[in-house]
């Protein structure tokens, strides 16, 4: 399981800090309960952008984890599902 982003804006109800530990601590039990390995990025939700830093570090990390399956947004539409 890759994490790229921090999460840590995903509320405005906590403080970035707050929202990002949170989630980072769901992201360590999901990986948990699935069995998998995890990778943290750890890009901020609203600078994730399609740089050579960002795809090289993707890469990396699926180079590490070798995953069998990979979920991902549509680049047209990242904000729906």
């Amino acid at each position: 399981m890759i994490s790229e982003r921090t999460g840590d804006a995903g509320t405005n109800k906590l403080k970035r800090e707050k929202i990002a530990r949170i989630r980072h601590d769901e992201a360590v039990e999901g990986a948990k309960i699935l069995g998998t390995k995890l990778i943290f990025l750890d890009f901020n939700d609203q600078f994730l952008l399609d740089t050579e830093e960002t795809g090289l570090a993707i890469l990396d990390a699926l180079r590490t984890i070798k995953p069998d399956l990979i979920f991902a947004l549509n680049p047209k539409r990242y904000n729906q599902f």
